[in-house]
């Protein structure tokens, strides 16, 4: 097995301890969860998740508008 560099150990700790006093999770499944976001490259420094970006909605504004209008029975 690849031996994890000192900063993931970290990271990882950090995470740890988060997870147990803030979510109150078991300590093996918050070391599982956070050795998960590890693998995946989402902790960043302190331990932080790193949240994928929104996706952009394909919904225009204006059909929104002109939906909630019609159930308004307002005319234009």
């Amino acid at each position: 097995m690849e031996r994890m560099p000192a900063d993931a150990k970290l990271r990882v700790a950090q995470k740890v301890r988060a997870l147990i006093r803030d979510e109150k999770m078991d300590a093996k499944q918050a070391f599982a969860t956070a050795m998960s976001m590890e693998k995946s490259g989402r902790l960043e420094e302190g331990g932080v998740y790193k949240r994928a970006p929104k996706a952009k909605s394909t919904k225009h504004a204006y059909a929104n508008r002109a939906h909630a209008n019609v159930d308004e029975g307002y005319n234009d």
